[in-house]
C-alpha cells in the first residue's frame, strides 16, 4: 500500500508534520490495523443506499 505524504514544513525532517506521519506510518504495518483499514465498516448495499438517497 502507497500512502503519500506531502510535508511543506521549512523544519522539514524535524517538523511536527513528520513527527506524526512517522508514527502513522509504524501503526500501519501492524497486519491487525491493515486487516481493519481493508474491511468496510458497513455492508456495500447499506453504503450504496446512503450515497444514492439523493439522487
Amino acid at each position: 500500500m502507497k500512502i503519500p505524504v506531502l510535508n511543506g514544513s521549512p523544519r522539514r525532517e524535524k517538523s511536527d508534520v513528520m513527527h506524526i506521519t512517522r508514527a502513522f506510518l509504524e501503526g500501519t504495518c501492524e497486519p491487525a490495523l491493515l486487516a481493519g483499514i481493508r474491511t468496510p465498516t458497513i455492508p456495500e448495499e447499506q453504503y450504496a443506499a446512503i450515497v444514492n438517497a439523493g439522487v
